[in-house]
């Protein structure tokens, strides 16, 4: 996350970017790709509605609130 918070120059211009990180871990989190990315995607979602440039954990309760 770190890393993120110094700006980068592009074509002259100084750029700063935030990340949103959704985590999931095999197997609690899924047993295959799919289920995996699909937690993360969750987790993320919940970093970007509590206000970016963060990470959180997949929680099994926090998948019904990711947009489909």
């Amino acid at each position: 996350m770190q890393i993120f918070t110094a700006p980068f120059r592009l074509d002259h211009h100084e750029r700063f970017v935030t990340t949103s990180i959704g985590i999931s871990i095999y197997p609690t989190d899924g047993r295959d790709e799919d289920m995996l990315i699909k937690a993360a995607d969750s987790a993320m979602y919940r970093v970007k509605q509590s206000g970016r440039n963060n990470f959180n954990f997949y929680a099994g309760d926090i998948s019904a609130q990711a947009p489909n």
